[in-house]
């Protein structure tokens, strides 16, 4: 992504009553008091990971809310911690439902530097011929789950704030997943990462203090480490 203004990061988020979900807090910063740069959501199958994703969706669309459903944020600009009021932000929600057109004329239209910033990720998650193979119309589906991943990302007008990703691992190979948000993160490396998975192998690759555990529809678990790592 390219261009400047002001970036912000989630430092706090509070559900309520919000489809599955009766009650949870995310502390969503390291033990130094800053907003972490990547957050990954996990837990087992119907505990409400998608669900924590859609109220900071909301959230970040509407501002926080004080009704039956109450979603209330806080977040960090410039050093300085706010509530999150209004939707002045810089964000995107990306899943498998998301449509992204890659083909021939994409190729011939997108700005230089968006392509070398896509052609890097590729290349470091090995797929050496995503141009030529883009220009074909013949994308896999994981590869076509990468681009819809990392066009919204690169080829943002300005950096995104915030960056929801739910379960960015369909379709990847296992030794795709292992690095794949390391690729995406170089994409835009101010951006905050909110991610619900399943993969065991992107989790594996997350430091411990960016892993936030649900436990049931009123709990998560937070690694009591995150103090010491972040020291």
């Amino acid at each position: 992504a390219v261009g400047g203004g002001v970036n912000m990061k989630l430092s706090y988020v509070s559900i309520k009553n919000f489809r599955n979900i009766t009650s949870l807090v995310l502390d969503l910063k390291d033990g130094n008091g800053t907003p972490l740069d990547a957050i990954y959501i996990a837990g087992d199958m119907g505990i409400g990971k998608t669900s924590v994703l859609a109220a900071i969706y909301r959230a970040l669309s509407r501002g926080t809310s004080v009704e039956k459903e109450s979603i209330y944020a806080r977040c960090m600009v410039r050093g300085r911690t706010r509530t999150l009021k209004t939707a002045e932000y810089k964000f995107a929600y990306l899943s498998q439902y998301s449509s992204v057109v890659c083909g021939a004329e994409w190729i011939q239209d997108v700005k230089h530097e968006h392509f070398v910033a896509i052609e890097a990720m590729a290349h470091a998650l090995g797929w050496n011929t995503w141009a030529s193979d883009c220009r074909r119309g013949r994308l896999t589906s994981g590869q076509n789950a990468i681009m819809k991943m990392a066009v919204p990302i690169a080829c943002a007008p300005e950096p995104l704030d915030v960056v929801l990703i739910d379960e960015p691992e369909l379709h990847l190979h296992c030794s795709i997943q292992t690095h794949l948000m390391a690729a995406l993160r170089r994409l835009s490396p101010t951006t905050q990462f909110i991610v619900a998975t399943n993969s065991e192998a992107i989790l594996q690759m997350a430091l411990s203090y960016e892993r936030f555990l649900i436990i049931n529809d009123r709990e998560v678990y937070e690694p009591s480490a995150r103090q010491a790592e972040t020291n």
